[in-house]
């Protein structure tokens, strides 16, 4: 009887691990093939408040156009309050971080950083944009990716860019906050004119008109949700997040109808004087048109409206 006893213990015992066996293997194996998504978010991304300094940071793809940076770094210091910027040089050799020395912050709020080079599968653009978040991301709550050229405006003073962040930060539906743009006009320049980008240029494409390219976003990635970009405007984020505008609403790509900026617009000061203009065609940063003619006959074509950054 013992030794029946024992050998009926014996396989009670055996069964019971073979239970537990098939039980890790089924966790281990099975479930993740039933999550909703392969990539888990970025568990690594710090819960930060938003006074912390490191709770937003830029990320600014750079080439060729240097002129603006200065400004673009001091307004954003000064007016919004970011204190981190990556600065991505994409430029042959790291020609532009070597060169450029004269920057209106020390060295602990700027990072210089190189890219890989472009892939079939992946623009330089994409490169910069995956290099800040890849390498910099777990330090910060939100990334905002920004052209050297793309100033952030605050339109109320009791409504701060990363308060409003804040409000989604526990919000898993919000992977990315996407801001209309506000296109400037050469406000008529023929020459670079003297002083800063806020001051010279303070005429906008109306935002009124059907098709108006203020539609277009650019967008503040919330660093846990981080997939990867779409586009230069918009990102793929986990976890079934959105982007989503001001108000709340989705933002499906890279257009924001109808267009608000009530609270934060990307002021877009793409076109500039007639000078500037044929400097960026000839550097190759200007798709269409490809003429300062050209554009001026566009420019003339749709509606205007006064566009001073309140700052």
């Amino acid at each position: 009887m013992n030794t029946a006893s024992t050998a009926f213990r014996l396989l009670v015992l055996l069964c019971v691990l073979v239970m537990i066996l098939l039980s890790l293997l089924s966790f281990t194996f099975i479930s993740p093939r039933k999550t909703l998504h392969a990539t888990p978010i970025n568990l690594t991304a710090p819960s930060l408040k938003p006074t912390d300094p490191m709770y937003l940071a830029a990320c600014v793809p750079m080439s060729k156009d240097l002129a603006t940076l200065p400004e673009f770094i001091l307004h954003h210091y000064a007016h919004i309050g970011i204190q981190r910027f990556y600065l991505v040089d994409q430029s042959e050799e790291g020609g532009v971080s070597n060169h450029y020395h004269e920057l209106p912050l020390n060295a602990s709020y700027i990072t210089w950083l190189g890219t890989p080079p472009a892939t079939d599968n992946e623009t330089a653009q994409f490169a910069a944009y995956n290099a800040c978040q890849s390498r910099y991301g777990s330090l910060h709550a939100w990334i905002a990716y920004l052209d050297v050229d793309e100033f952030i405006e605050q339109k109320r003073k009791d409504v701060t860019l990363q308060n409003f962040l804040h409000s989604m930060d526990k919000n898993a539906t919000v992977g990315a906050l996407g801001i209309n743009m506000l296109l400037h006009t050469n406000n008529s320049h023929i020459l670079k004119p003297e002083g800063t980008l806020r001051a010279a240029f303070t005429e906008c494409v109306s935002s009124d008109m059907e098709k108006s390219p203020n539609a277009h976003i650019k967008s503040i990635v919330k660093t846990k949700y981080y997939e990867k970009p779409r586009t230069d405007h918009n990102f793929i984020t986990k976890s079934e997040s959105l982007t989503v505008g001001e108000k709340g609403d989705k933002v499906p790509f890279i257009f924001r109808r109808p267009i608000t900026t009530d609270l934060f617009a990307i002021h877009h000061y793409a076109i500039r004087s007639r000078e500037q203009f044929n400097v960026r065609v000839k550097n190759g940063e200007v798709e269409e048109p490809r003429t300062f003619p050209n554009m001026m006959d566009w420019q003339r074509a749709i509606w205007h409206t006064a566009c001073t950054a309140r700052i």
